[in-house]
């Protein structure tokens, strides 16, 4: 099979090669188009303009929690990092411009840790291809569960979460880094609180791989970050309105155990794949080539520990009531860690594993290229043509009408147009559930006396409880692609 060390012209390995650098670029191209369609998304959701509100709250001056007994409840349960992350978008003159600022930062967030954790790995792999063919894979990957294929095409806190803890794992392993990792690591936990158990899986690491003693300086490096960045926010925010809105709200929504199992499967669905390929890293390990190789090793074993840390937490706030798979976090770990391993004990060995573990490896980039084109073809993401134009009309709409229009599901609306602080619909519905919510004349009274439409997009959720805050707003009209409620009296056309 092997002349001189190279494989033969007609061996199986040698086909191989050809077939992958044939194949190769169809995946490539199909992964980076599916990678595109989602990031450009950003700006069709309502969500995203909820959550960029927080970072414009933070440019103009205003508060960026609700705290008790708020009125302008923003559904803002995080710590303020990811808010700070998407400041940049504030620059923008209104709500579409700040949103495609957004959709850029975040396609940089999403893929920055694949770069920093996979950009230097696998040099000198053999076969060549194999190194492109687990870039491919790893990224389609992670665009495959819905949880991470949301933070790709949705602004939310999820991507600069994972962004932070996953460079935390490679600054702490591959670059020796530990004031930096930890930094990092607070940092993450800072802006998902679900993300706090990363650090206990590299207090872990580093106690089994280099001993207690480095294990105790990374300690002492957490616990001082994590003293200054409390300090800190404490200082900016309040520590009474942080307890209130990090803690205590979200510890008052319930869990639905009806949706343990589907959230469950719909996690298995797109990481079966994890456990063997982790479990055969262990059972077959193949004696890493140089430091650098080694280290790599290390960091795909510590990005696993991650995610098992990382799973009970995550899971549970999936399921809590208003929660989803994007609060899933070890899927990134897991896939990421996966991966790496992978590349490095199974796919990178060619004198010991033949033509089968890189075959594996091309035939994995060619299925998650192939689901992920599925799913642009079935969501119908490319021929979204008009993406975030709402935003541009509702900003349009309420500028020519000053302190006369509410867009109950886009707060990013009013706040740039008018300076305006108004409850997001979905952040009172929360509120209620977790009975905190002022009374209803109390939160009438944040807004104008001259107000006379609430406007809902046509690609919006229903109305929930805030048209009830307006029981004379019972004039309903459909107009292009918006439900407008008014006063019956109100017979004027907006």
């Amino acid at each position: 099979m092997f002349e001189n060390g190279h494989p033969a012209l007609n061996s199986p390995a040698k086909k191989l090669d050809r077939i992958a650098w044939l194949l190769l670029p169809f995946a490539a191209i199909g992964v980076a188009v599916a990678a595109w369609s989602a990031f450009r998304s950003l700006p069709h959701w309502s969500w995203s303009a909820n959550r960029l509100a927080a970072s414009v709250r933070l440019a103009y001056g205003f508060p960026l929690y609700t705290g008790p007994g708020g009125v302008a409840m923003s559904d803002w349960f995080y710590g303020p990092v990811a808010a700070i992350a998407y400041l940049p978008a504030a620059l923008a003159s209104d709500p579409l411009g700040a949103l495609r600022i957004a959709a850029a930062l975040n396609g940089l967030y999403f893929l920055l840790p694949l770069g920093v954790v996979f950009g230097g790995a696998q040099r000198g792999a053999s076969p060549a291809w194999t190194r492109w063919a687990g870039l491919i894979f790893v990224t389609g990957a992670f665009l495959l569960p819905f949880g991470l294929w949301y933070g790709a095409a949705s602004l939310h806190v999820d991507t600069v979460t994972i962004a932070l803890g996953i460079i935390s794992c490679a600054a702490l392993v591959r670059f020796d880094r530990l004031p930096l990792a930890a930094a990092l690591c607070v940092l993450a936990a800072w802006t998902k609180q679900t993300d706090f158990p990363l650090a206990f899986a590299q207090l872990i690491f580093l106690a089994r791989v280099r001993g207690g003693r480095a294990a105790k300086v990374y300690f002492g490096w957490l616990a001082g970050w994590a003293a200054l960045a409390t300090a800190v926010f404490c200082a900016w925010f309040g520590a009474g309105t942080l307890w209130h809105d990090l803690i205590v709200l979200p510890m008052r929504f319930p869990i639905e155990t009806e949706r343990i199992g589907i959230e469950f499967a719909a996690v298995a669905r797109n990481t079966w794949w994890i456990p063997p390929v982790v479990f055969a890293a262990w059972k077959w390990p193949c004696p890493p080539s140089d430091e650098r190789a080694a280290r790599d090793l290390q960091l795909g074993w510590l990005l696993c520990l991650a995610s098992v840390m990382l799973l009970p937490l995550g899971f549970l706030a999936a399921v809590k009531y208003g929660g989803a798979q994007n609060s899933v976090h070890s899927l990134a770990y897991g896939i990421l860690g996966a991966t790496t391993l992978g590349l490095l004990s199974l796919g990178a060995d060619r004198r010991r594993w033949g033509w089968v573990g890189p075959g594996l490896l091309l035939a994995g980039a060619l299925a998650v290229a192939g689901l992920n084109a599925k799913r642009v073809l079935a969501t119908g993401s490319l021929d979204r043509k008009w993406i975030g134009e709402q935003h541009r009309e509702a900003f349009e709409f309420a500028k020519a009408h000053p302190h006369q229009a509410y867009f109950p599901w886009d707060p990013l609306v009013t706040l740039m147009a008018e300076r305006r602080v108004y409850p997001f619909e979905c952040g009172y519905h929360d509120y209620l559930i977790a009975r905190e919510a002022p009374p209803p004349a109390v939160v009438r009274r944040a807004f104008p006396e001259t107000l006379a439409y609430l406007a809902y997009f046509r690609a919006d959720q229903p109305p929930m409880e805030i048209p009830g805050l307006f029981p004379e707003f019972s004039h309903r009209r459909v107009i292009g692609n918006w439900t407008i409620y008014s006063r019956p009296a109100d017979n004027a056309t907006p």
